[in-house]
């Protein structure tokens, strides 16, 4: 598979002004096409559940929200490498910004737990258990992208650390609603390319965004 600098999550990566993007649903180059096959296989979402836990009942208590199984979700793009995978950070706390917790940050009683980890390939919409583990993790970036160590997936992506001028892709994974929306939304693909000069101890640069009315999901940065 190809080599991965970065991986955006959200809007992790400034972008501004307009560029030209083609997706992979339209003609390509041989090189194009390289990196559509190595997306594919590569990339992943991950879903993150929690719920509350009343640590005053007798026996354990875990309640979710709304006639939910889970009080709240987190979802991320995720990139296979070969023994791991990489994420989002803030799937290690679901909670955090989730609004609906509010009024249970400062609880005495109630604390947030994680339920369920789950994750579905770019071209499928059926979640599949994942066992994340929070000790198996290692902390990529400055942007809270982390390493996750798994053998659950044998082949992927291997991360580029050289310094220098990449001319790369950019690879976003899109839909027509975002996944806290409808988390079984079709997602598609778009690439672009364009050029970052990678500078030690830096994790954040700006790159110019395609024009879609299309949610973003997040996306990588992909050297061949």
């Amino acid at each position: 598979m190809k080599r991965i600098i970065g991986i955006i999550i959200g809007c992790m990566l400034c972008w501004e002004g307009e560029a030209q993007f083609r997706s992979f649903a339209g003609p390509a180059s041989a090189n194009q096409q390289l990196i559509e096959e190595a997306v594919q296989k590569g990339l992943f979402i991950v879903r993150q559940s929690y719920q509350l836990e009343d640590t005053a009942a007798e026996t354990p208590a875990y309640y979710g929200r709304e006639g939910k199984p889970y009080f709240g979700q987190l979802y991320s793009l995720a990139a296979r490498l070969k023994g791991g995978y990489v994420i989002d950070g803030r799937l290690l706390t679901p909670w955090a910004e989730d609004v609906h917790f509010d009024e249970y940050r400062n609880s005495t009683q109630y604390r947030p737990v994680i339920s369920q980890t789950a994750y579905r390939n770019i071209g499928e919409k059926t979640y599949q258990p994942l066992g994340f583990r929070v000790e198996n993790r290692d902390t990529l970036e400055k942007g809270s992208v982390l390493l996750v160590k798994d053998s659950l997936f044998s082949e992927g992506f291997s991360l580029w650390e050289e310094e220098g001028i990449c001319k790369g892709w950019i690879v976003l994974a899109v839909g027509e609603k975002p996944l806290s929306e409808s988390d079984s939304v079709s997602l598609s693909l778009m690439i672009y390319r364009t050029e970052i000069n990678r500078e030690a101890g830096k994790s954040l640069y700006e790159i110019k965004a395609p024009y879609t009315a299309l949610s973003v999901v997040g996306g990588v940065y992909i050297y061949p």
